[in-house]
């Protein structure tokens, strides 16, 4: 299943990198894809919901549109 999800705040492929690495902690991630205008695919088992993304950027200057 594809999720996809908008996320502000990006600037540079560091950012993306950073965010990458972030989201695939999120339970049932398979992989990730994210460009640096904010677009990003999560592939999953199952649906992942905003709130599961928001928890793992939480504590970090991104957020999700």
């Amino acid at each position: 299943m594809k999720n996809i999800f908008y996320i502000l705040g990006m600037t540079c492929p560091a950012c993306a990198k950073l965010v990458g690495k972030r989201l695939q902690k999120i339970a049932g991630v398979k992989s990730v894809d994210i460009n640096v205008d904010g677009k990003a695919v999560l592939t999953s088992n199952a649906d992942i919901t905003k709130e599961a993304v928001e928890t793992a950027l939480a504590d970090s200057e991104f957020k999700v549109k």
